[in-house]
């Protein structure tokens, strides 16, 4: 998983290169932050459950871009986004 963080930098996945190495270091350090999430994680895998509906899983990297990109989005859009005025 570590090697990979280059590799998806210069695929241009920003979000992944840019969360992947804090998933790494997380799960290097989880008997000490969490014990006991070990077992589960092995058995169940990096899912997120959003709503109460019982099955409705998804992936915690599909969860996190979906939750950048919502608080990423401004009334305007992407308008008045930058404070360079030759993006304009």
């Amino acid at each position: 998983m570590k090697k990979m963080c280059a590799l998806l930098f210069s695929a241009d996945h920003l979000h992944y290169a840019s969360y992947l190495p804090v998933y790494y270091v997380q799960l290097c350090n989880l008997e000490e932050s969490h014990p006991g999430a070990k077992t589960p994680l092995q058995d169940s895998g990096l899912s997120v459950a959003r709503s109460s509906v019982p099955g409705c899983y998804i992936a915690v990297d599909q969860t996190i871009e979906q939750t950048v990109s919502t608080s990423a989005k401004t009334p305007e859009g992407l308008i008045g986004f930058s404070r360079n005025v030759s993006t304009y």
